[in-house]
């Protein structure tokens, strides 16, 4: 959906949907774990384009794509992501570090674009509107709008857990798909979560072109995410069969790794 930028400096990309950017804290202990489903659709498609399932277990992160089948594995204690190709039985590894100053450099360019709407993707200024009575958020401006259902998590570490997640899978699709819009808009909605101790159940993004931006004709989003606040055994042997992998799989380079996935991404 999203329409390339023109000549970036580096990889560039986001997720439509999710993240935000915090500093680089390890995570919590997760306790007795939960899982969060998602799925993404495109304008007013019935079916979703994107379905994932997200196990928060011991510390540890495990995203699970549906199509194509790829495992992220976010492993803060070790500064590391892992993505497994499960079809090719391989994997690769990025560091937080390098996600970080990807974001620092992708601010940075955006600020210095003749672009309008990259310069304000990368300084966003969204009014924000919250109905306590009905859970819905809303934040806005003349380029975009998110509206967003929301509900108070069953424990208070779901917050925090599932927004740092999203944080890093935000500056992770950076890395992967070079040409989509910058995530600094999402990241000041999932602040503006935080602050308000909510989680998001339904998230409906609007965006709209105004003059000559790289942005096309105005397009829309949602996404659902059900939080599960507890595990199930599958949970469990999913990610002790994932860890199998981990040990298992072949080894590549970031690059190779990228370069067998990128036409099913």
């Amino acid at each position: 959906m999203d329409k390339p930028l023109t000549s970036p400096p580096l990889s560039l990309g986001v997720s439509l949907i999710s993240g935000m950017i915090v500093c680089a804290a390890s995570l919590p202990s997760l306790g007795e774990g939960f899982r969060v489903e998602n799925q993404v659709f495109a304008e007013d498609a019935e079916e979703p384009k994107i379905r994932s399932t997200t196990i928060f277990y011991e510390d540890l992160v495990y995203d699970y794509l549906e199509n194509p089948q790829e495992i992220t594995v976010f492993d803060r204690a070790a500064n590391r992501i892992i993505l497994l190709d499960p079809l090719r039985k391989v994997r690769t590894e990025l560091n937080f570090r390098e996600l970080e100053t990807l974001s620092e450099q992708l601010r940075t360019w955006a600020l210095g674009q003749p672009d309008e709407f990259l310069r304000f993707s990368a300084k966003p200024e969204l009014e924000e509107v919250f109905d306590a009575s009905t859970g819905k958020l809303q934040l806005q401006s003349s380029w975009l709008t998110y509206e967003v259902d929301t509900r108070e998590p069953a424990r208070g570490e779901i917050l925090r857990l599932y927004l740092e997640f999203c944080d890093w899978q935000c500056l992770l699709n950076t890395r992967l798909n070079p040409g989509s819009r910058p995530p600094f808009p999402r990241i000041q909605l999932n602040r503006a979560l935080q602050r308000l101790g909510r989680v998001p159940q339904e998230v409906h993004l609007t965006v709209r072109p105004k003059g000559d931006t790289f942005l096309g004709e105005e397009s829309s989003a949602r996404s659902e995410h059900r939080v599960i606040p507890h595990l199930l055994e599958s949970d469990r042997n999913r990610v002790a069969q994932t860890d199998q992998f981990i040990a298992m799989f072949r080894s590549l380079p970031f690059g190779e790794y990228q370069t067998l996935m990128q036409p099913s991404r």
